[in-house]
């Protein structure tokens, strides 16, 4: 049986344990088409997975019912909210949605929580300053009165990377009622934060 534990199926965008100051993270996630995937609980030759191939796409089912080794089974044709289980042990899975847009609660007034921009001040500054500039032409719609930085604003603290966070930031300053609030987090060195938000302008 496969573990109760959420599997993901797709690209792998974890990090690969990498430092701040390094290059170890993972640029190469996959960014292909999965046709099938088969889980199996011992280890397959080459020449077992080639007759699995040709076993599976005749009858899933039938393979799984010869042995125990067979977990899962699935066929990606298409969009789906689920996918069934080929073989017999029912393990279906589910589509993934990255991007959730549900419906916003009518309240008072909105506040926007900014975490994590380290990767676009480091590597893709055009998609940061969409995203503020997005906070902006937003403001009335849901009635946005604050954005608070959560850290992590830069990756590994260059000047260039503090440019492109400030660049973007600062993009709320478009707004007159906007109060925003940055804020550093453990990939954010003092001096280049400082510099990039000076602690006069926001002490207030």
């Amino acid at each position: 049986m496969v573990p109760a534990q959420a599997l993901k199926i797709g690209g792998d965008y974890r990090g690969t344990g990498g430092q701040v100051y390094d290059e170890g993270y993972n640029d190469q996630y996959f960014r292909g088409e999965i046709a099938n995937i088969s889980v199996w609980s011992d280890v397959r030759t080459a020449e077992q997975i080639q007759a699995d191939v040709q076993a599976l796409q005749a009858d899933a089912a039938a393979v799984s019912a010869e042995g125990e080794t067979l977990l899962a089974s699935w066929q990606f044709d298409g969009e789906q909210d689920l996918y069934e289980d080929r073989s017999d042990r029912d393990n279906d899975v589910a589509a993934f949605v990255d991007w959730i847009d549900p419906g916003f609660a009518q309240g008072d007034y909105s506040m926007v929580a900014l975490p994590d921009t380290q990767f676009l001040s480091e590597k893709y500054p055009d998609i940061y300053k969409k995203l503020t500039q997005w906070i902006v032409d937003h403001e009335q719609t849901y009635n946005i009165q604050a954005v608070m930085h959560m850290g992590d604003m830069v990756n590994s603290g260059n000047s260039t990377q503090w440019s492109n966070c400030a660049d973007a930031m600062y993009l709320l300053d478009k707004s007159d009622s906007i109060d925003w609030m940055p804020m550093r987090g453990n990939h954010d060195d003092s001096n280049g934060f400082n510099q990039a938000f000076p602690y006069e302008e926001f002490a207030s």
